[in-house]
């Protein structure tokens, strides 16, 4: 499926997200999105599965590490323009355009928006993502996945980086919580 199809088929199976046709998406093509069949990767399993779990709670004593982070993320809304006006770095978003570097880009905006709230505004450097794929060979790690662990670091000292493989669907997103529509992993006929 493709196109207006896709989109039919993603509102009408799943609740998630809404999407919406765009010819100006129909007419360009999408050949620099990520295919089924690369959906995968033995190599970003195996290193995902031999990291090591990163250390986050600061010396707390586990029995009031989880009490802490219900504390930290029970709040719903959180802006981190509002808490951190003072770090101008926080509203820019870097535009990669279609090099691959989002794990660079990402990384750098979040150093720059770290040094700018660790040091009370008074550090508005902008890193250079540049400099960090100069000094990186094709293999410099694959994150991890704890959702608390990201939420509480969130909460505590900024902004952190993320990354996600980008399918067709997404190009129709319109609102809600993206989802890869299950039509990009079956033989669905149009």
């Amino acid at each position: 499926l493709t196109g207006k199809a896709l989109v039919d088929y993603v509102n009408e199976n799943q609740q998630f997200f809404k999407a919406e046709y765009s010819p100006k998406v129909a007419q360009r093509r999408l050949g620099s999105l990520m295919k089924k069949e690369y959906l995968e990767d033995p190599i970003q399993k195996e290193a995902i599965a031999s990291a090591e779990e990163p250390v986050i709670n600061d010396g707390i004593p586990e029995r009031w590490l989880s009490r802490l982070a219900d504390k930290l993320v029970s709040d719903k809304r959180f802006d981190a323009r509002t808490k951190w006006n003072e770090c101008p770095s926080i509203t820019q978003i870097r535009d990669q355009s279609n090099c691959g570097s989002c794990w660079a880009v990402s990384a750098a905006e979040t150093m720059s928006d770290r040094l700018c709230i660790h040091s009370n505004g008074t550090i508005k450097t902008m890193i250079s993502d540049t400099d960090l794929l100069s000094c990186c060979g094709s293999s410099c790690g694959y994150g991890f996945e704890p959702v608390r662990a990201i939420q509480m670091n969130i909460m505590k000292r900024g902004p952190v980086q993320a990354a996600f493989t980008v399918y067709e669907d997404f190009a129709h997103y319109k609102s809600g919580v993206y989802v890869v529509s299950l039509c990009l992993f079956t033989s669905v006929q149009s």
